[in-house]
């Protein structure tokens, strides 16, 4: 019954949440016997399972929607004229769908490269991209970044 079940408005965020919901379903499925329960015990089952299962979502939520924080860099101090590498390090964002373009002059720089999808413990996500380049004055390079349909530019400061 729910009246012997915890009160599950007591967890609190120092708890591992995951790991108690999880003991909490795994011990009230257990004790029950469904061939031998009335109607309105199942409904109440049924009630708790779905509390359980959005108090767990709830964790996942607030993951949601955290826009990147972009860094753009090069590889080796810069020099005009002098190859170099542009990367984009995107990082922090959820959820992880997103878009990274290396950018000279509004136009997306061929044969960059990118490193895996990664996700660190709160399940924001983090990856970089790099493309060779030789920088001149003329020249603007850039990191275009779409995340939730947002398109962010951040532009290349030559530390020259």
């Amino acid at each position: 019954m729910l009246a012997n079940t915890p009160d599950v408005n007591r967890f609190t965020f120092g708890v591992d949440r995951d790991a108690l919901l999880s003991s909490l379903l795994v011990e009230r499925i257990s004790k029950s016997d469904i061939s031998s329960r009335s109607v309105g015990e199942t409904m109440k089952t049924f009630v708790f399972l779905a509390v359980v299962l959005l108090l767990g979502l709830t964790d996942l939520s607030a993951a949601k929607n955290s826009s990147p924080k972009v860094q753009v860099y090069t590889r080796s101090p810069g020099q005009y004229g002098t190859a170099n590498t542009l990367i984009c390090h995107v990082s922090g964002f959820h959820p992880p769908e997103i878009t990274i373009e290396l950018l000279k002059n509004d136009k997306v720089i061929p044969g960059s490269q990118q490193t895996d999808l990664a996700f660190e413990e709160n399940w924001h996500y983090h990856m970089t991209k790099h493309v060779p380049f030789t920088p001149t004055k003329e020249d603007v390079f850039s990191c275009r970044v779409t995340h939730t349909g947002t398109k962010r530019t951040y532009i290349w400061e030559a530390d020259m």
